[in-house]
């Protein structure tokens, strides 16, 4: 085997050895509040609109969906421990590789790929961003969460993970999906999120310090971050 595949199986392992379905449910419904909030403004009040999540991992962006009421989403993963927990959850999902499994699809609404283009090289990533243009409806969304280097932590975030390949700054990565074909690329970072009551005094002290920091970097001639 690959060292990728060691690695994902190896994970996939310990979560199923060291977390009953009942504790990644209970982690499931915790995560579900951060997405209600961070990715509202990208789900449409229509529960049927077609939705991909690839990779699915063992199922926490599929479980929110479902939380939501969507109906007409599928998973797709290449690893048969996440699938198998996934559909322990009742969870939509299929095992099969996400590259082959995206040709196959059409009229997409929103696809999901959450932590999944740092874990294949610069050229599979790119046709993978241009098989979802093709496979998008006009208007339809590609929402992807990856490593970038603008941030304090993207050099963490890039190294944090074995099966990790690659990172640009989010200038690179714009360009990449414009290429792919894509009118629109917004890059969001993930500063506090309001869906718990702590996080207002986080999400406070996070403006203020992050001020302080860029005006730091200011008076030694660097610019400042505009994505934490």
């Amino acid at each position: 085997m690959s060292l990728d595949t060691t690695v994902y199986a190896f994970q996939s392992a310990k979560i199923g050895k060291t977390n009953s379905l009942e504790i990644i449910e209970n982690e499931f419904k915790e995560k579900a509040k951060w997405y209600n909030v961070f990715l509202n403004e990208f789900l449409p009040k229509d529960k049927n609109i077609k939705i991909i999540d690839l990779p699915c991992g063992h199922g926490n962006m599929l479980y929110f969906l479902k939380s939501k009421g969507y109906t007409n989403y599928i998973g797709y993963d290449i690893d048969p421990g996440r699938i198998e927990i996934a559909k322990g959850l009742g969870l939509k999902c299929e095992l099969a590789d996400g590259l082959l499994a995206i040709k196959a699809e059409k009229d997409i609404d929103i696809i999901f790929s959450l932590d999944f283009l740092e874990h294949i090289n610069k050229e599979d990533a790119f046709s993978y961003i241009s098989d979802c243009y093709q496979c998008l409806k006009i208007g339809g969304k590609l929402i992807v969460v990856m490593p970038i280097t603008d941030i304090m932590m993207g050099t963490f975030d890039l190294y944090n993970d074995l099966t990790h390949k690659w990172s640009y700054n989010s200038i690179c990565i714009i360009t990449l999906f414009e290429i792919a074909g894509f009118s629109k690329v917004v890059v969001k970072d993930e500063r506090p999120v309001l869906y718990k009551p702590t996080n207002y005094l986080r999400l406070l002290l996070f403006m203020i310090f992050s001020r302080i920091h860029n005006f730091y970097l200011t008076l030694l001639g660097f610019s400042g971050y505009k994505l934490w």
